[in-house]
This record gives C-alpha cells, sequence and structure tokens, in this order.
C-alpha cells in the first residue's frame, strides 16, 4: 500500500469511529494538509503502509498503526531537538531515547535499581 493510500483508508477509518468532522480533523493533525505539518513524519508513513497484512486490516488495527507511527515520530523529533542540550548535560544518547520513548508513552520508566523491598500487590 502507498503511503496516499493508507492516509485514505485511516482517514475513512477515523472518519468511521469518530464522525466526518472530527475524523478529518484528526486526519490533519497526523497526516498534515497543504501547508500544514502532520505529526506523522514520511518515514514512519511510509513504515505504516508497508506493514505486513496492511491490506486485510480492520479499522482498529489501521488506527493502531497511526498511533505507533505518531509516537514513533514524536520519539524522533524529541531525540533530535533534545540530543545536542541533553548530550551537553552529560546524558547519553541511550538515556535521551528511553526519555523520549517515555515522554511519547512508547514506554514506561524503569523503576530505580539499588532499592530494597517488598512490593505489595492491591
Amino acid at each position: 500500500m502507498t503511503p496516499d493510500q493508507f492516509t485514505a483508508a485511516a482517514t475513512a477509518a477515523m472518519e468511521a469511529q469518530m464522525g466526518s468532522q472530527p475524523g478529518r480533523a484528526y486526519a490533519v493533525l497526523m497526516f498534515g494538509a497543504p501547508g500544514i505539518a502532520g505529526a506523522i513524519d514520511n518515514a514512519h508513513l511510509a513504515s505504516a503502509a508497508n506493514s505486513p497484512g496492511i491490506d486485510s486490516m480492520t479499522q482498529d488495527a489501521i488506527l493502531n498503526l497511526v498511533k505507533s507511527a505518531a509516537q514513533g515520530s514524536l520519539v524522533a523529533q524529541l531525540e533530535a531537538k533534545a540530543a545536542p542540550v541533553l548530550g551537553q548535560a552529560g546524558l547519553t544518547a541511550d538515556g535521551v531515547a528511553q526519555a523520549a520513548a517515555i515522554i511519547a508513552g512508547t514506554a514506561r520508566p524503569s523503576p530505580p535499581t539499588g532499592l530494597s523491598g517488598t512490593v505489595v500487590a492491591e
């Protein structure tokens, strides 16, 4: 599937699940429009469009791909913008990548190490 075909399929899924106006608005936020940059960069859009089984995916699966592509784009943007400054502060590239993934919601913070105690289930 081409990125344009993926964008059309995802937009249709958004409109079906959210309604016409909210679906189109969400699509513009994710994919952009003439003169408006979307949240998903071209590399992540192409990757989503080339996902295995894309032609037979449900609307929910396509919307999950949109979410993952947006998160991946956000992580890449955060890393690119933050790495030079955080590097000057002594943080490693791995630390920057982990922090960006946590901010984008694609990872959870690891518990601190070196602590002892018992975890109690609720």
